[in-house]
């Protein structure tokens, strides 16, 4: 079994690999949570943004990765669109998951 530090720090490289598909200044990565899914903070001179690294498998071994991720992404939307409540806007990088950069 794979500890939680051992599975954060592969985690970061992918987040890193992630941000490395936006034009974004250098930053400071930190972490914040790991759980369901794992998010880092990243602190640029742009300001300031939560990465957030989908769990492989979250929802089954079946279940295609970007699926679910784009369902809550659309549901974001939905909520900035058409209600009064403040959520953040989601930002998308990404056409394929960045897995490879876990290993």
């Amino acid at each position: 079994m794979v500890s939680t530090r051992a599975q954060v720090g592969r985690l970061r490289r992918v987040a890193e690999a992630a941000l490395a598909s936006y034009s974004l200044p250098a930053g400071r990565l930190t972490f914040v949570s790991h759980g369901e899914n794992t998010t880092f903070r990243h602190d640029s001179p742009t300001g300031r943004l939560l990465v957030r690294v989908h769990r492989p498998q979250r929802h089954g071994g079946d279940v295609d990765p970007v699926a679910p991720v784009a369902s809550e992404l659309a549901w974001l939307d939905a909520l900035r669109a058409e209600t009064p409540v403040h959520v953040p806007e989601p930002v998308r990088a990404w056409a394929t998951p960045c897995s490879a950069a876990a290993r």
